[in-house]
């Protein structure tokens, strides 16, 4: 054995747990920097598709030097959850049911109160700085950004965390980057950061239980969605599909609706959330169940 070989069998291959969450944040941070770097260079009034694929473009090469030759993992794509099967297609319809059913979920807790209501055509306004989108536009920009940030959160740094910190230390660490990763939208509040921080516990445990992104993907995607095609804002950012004859209204205080912000950004959401997240560990344990009456019979 060299000299190299017993340092490394010293001191371990792996970085300590430590090590991991400052990489894992060090990226993150890099991420959020170039999101704004490409928002000024480009000059990007809205998300349309057009600076939709030039954010992928750029994020994709970014992803994969800083990765690979920064961070120097040894990482392939088959660890990030991202290779496509044929149970991929199927997880990432059922994701979209999955997410739709979250903020179906909401949107009832909201009824009970009476802080939700449908206005019709006449009603509809968009706001200034409203984006608007086709329905196909949407769902194009929509699947991207939520492919993008799978891949970042569930696809890379989960991973990662979950090999050198373990389950429980990736499962709550990458969830908190997720969440400050929202801390620059629009009307962010403390309850949006729980929020979002246990939708990111939630789709972090759907990639455990597929071991893939793709169930995750599905689900981010039908979440944000469903809240634009009943014209909820995303995350605090103000969505308008065209055309359309019918928009949700929420109506009531903004710790319970979550105002400017959207669903997460309220009691409501948070609690749909929560909701979700408990159904993802019955997932898991479900199926560790499952695989123990087959071990022993």
């Amino acid at each position: 054995m060299n000299e190299r070989s017993e340092t490394e069998a010293r001191s371990g291959a792996n970085p300590k747990p430590l090590h991991a969450y400052l990489a894992a944040t060090g990226f993150s941070v890099l991420w959020i920097i170039l999101q704004v770097a490409l928002a000024v260079i480009f000059k990007f009034q809205q998300v349309d598709v057009h600076s939709g694929v030039i954010i992928l473009i750029c994020t994709g090469l970014f992803t994969l030097a800083v990765w690979k030759y920064l961070l120097r993992s040894d990482d392939s794509i088959g660890d990030s959850g991202i290779r496509f099967s044929i149970i991929s297609l199927p997880h990432w319809i059922a994701g979209i049911i999955y997410g739709s059913a979250g903020i179906a979920l909401a949107l009832l807790i909201l009824r009970i109160p009476g802080a939700v209501a449908i206005a019709g055509q006449e009603s509809i306004t968009n706001g200034e700085d409203a984006l608007v989108f086709s329905w196909i536009g949407a769902i194009v920009i929509f699947t991207v950004y939520a492919g993008i940030e799978e891949v970042l959160f569930r696809g890379l740094i989960y991973p990662f965390l979950r090999k050198h910190a373990g389950l429980i230390g990736a499962l709550v660490f990458s969830s908190v980057l997720f969440g400050l990763f929202h801390i620059l939208n629009n009307e962010f509040s403390l309850i949006a950061f729980v929020s979002i921080m246990f939708a990111g516990a939630w789709m972090a445990l759907l990639r455990e239980f597929t071991g893939s992104i793709w169930l995750a993907w599905g689900a981010h995607f039908g979440w944000n969605f469903a809240m634009a095609a009943t014209g909820i804002q995303v995350s605090g950012m103000e969505t308008y599909i065209t055309p359309r004859t019918w928009s949700m209204l929420l109506e009531g205080p903004e710790w319970l609706t979550g105002g400017a912000f959207g669903i997460e950004g309220g009691i409501a959401g948070l609690i749909a959330t929560i909701v979700l997240f408990i159904s993802a560990i019955g997932l898991l344990r479900e199926r560790s169940s499952d695989a123990t009456d087959q071990t022993h019979p």
